[in-house]
């Protein structure tokens, strides 16, 4: 059973507490449709206003979002960002440590230079890599030669980083061959990819993924693509080779770029768009082909 004293140690600096928290007790946690009385839920402003049938223990909600519940006997903790706060209390309280554990059913190179507090789950396999401090890699992936893995990276199951490229030439003779790829990858730090992901190496220079980066499961990333600082990645996207991403891009589920297209910081694409054009304005576009939104 958790106390405030658990509890205070996820809360940020500013915050005020309405009731009681003496009387904070929880052991669960929950969602407005599924919560019992010795739960802590967190109640997004949307919802400010909608009757709870029961009490949980703890209610975290936003600044000036709280109205009273003469019905209820809770403590209700106002925070600036509930959403933050609420994950922060789940990730304390409520999940296993990391055991960092490099399992003995990885292949791993000789020349690969690990890092500090690395797990590597089973089955995976690493060519001449360096990885920072505090990576998790899941199992079933690849990751290939010529790869820089930044610190506190996450790649979760059956991803492969670093993989050949789709690149071919056509000869005299109307015969595609193959344009070896020799480049490589470079992921830098606080970047998550998802599970069934694949970023394929630069053709001679490097693809990037820069800092912040979070990718979605079932991403391709082709060659020579840079993903710009804290952009968003969700599910079932395609982006082509040497496509230059800016920083601060949302990219919704199914969204296609066609290749050698630069778009410009701060774009949302919204779900399933085709971008078949550079990019200049920040915005939001939607559609095939994407256009942006004028509201």
């Amino acid at each position: 059973m958790f106390d405030f004293k658990d509890l205070e140690k996820c809360l940020p600096i500013e915050c005020e507490i309405v009731g009681n928290p003496n009387n904070i007790r929880f052991d669960n946690f929950g969602t407005l449709e599924d919560y019992s009385k010795n739960s802590i839920i967190w109640v997004a402003k949307r919802n400010a206003k909608l009757q709870l049938s029961i009490s949980p223990n703890v209610i975290i909600t936003e600044f000036n979002e709280f109205r009273p519940f003469p019905e209820l006997d809770c403590t209700v903790i106002m925070v600036s960002n509930p959403k933050i706060t609420y994950s922060k209390i789940l990730e304390e309280l409520f999940t296993s440590k990391v055991n960092y554990i490099v399992s003995e059913l990885a292949e791993i190179s000789n020349l690969a230079l690990i890092g500090k507090n690395v797990n590597i789950g089973p089955f995976t396999r690493i060519g001449k890599v360096t990885i920072g401090n505090n990576v998790h890699i899941g199992s079933g992936v690849s990751i290939y030669d010529n790869t820089h893995i930044g610190d506190n990276v996450i790649i979760k199951d059956n991803s492969v980083i670093g993989g050949d490229g789709f690149g071919y030439i056509k000869n005299e003779e109307g015969v595609y061959e193959k344009f070896i790829h020799v480049g490589g990858v470079m992921i830098e730090s606080n970047v998550e990819i998802g599970s069934n992901t694949c970023i394929d190496r630069g053709s001679i220079g490097q693809t990037i993924i820069k800092k912040g980066v979070k990718i979605d499961n079932l991403v391709h990333i082709a060659h020579n693509v840079v993903i710009g600082e804290n952009s968003i990645i969700v599910a079932n996207s395609i982006i082509g080779g040497s496509t230059i991403l800016g920083k601060g891009s949302w990219v919704a589920p199914s969204v296609t770029i066609r290749d050698g297209l630069k778009i410009c910081d701060n774009v949302t694409l919204g779900m399933a768009s085709v971008v078949t054009k550079d990019i200049n304005v920040p915005g939001i576009y939607l559609g095939v082909p994407a256009k942006i939104k004028i509201s």
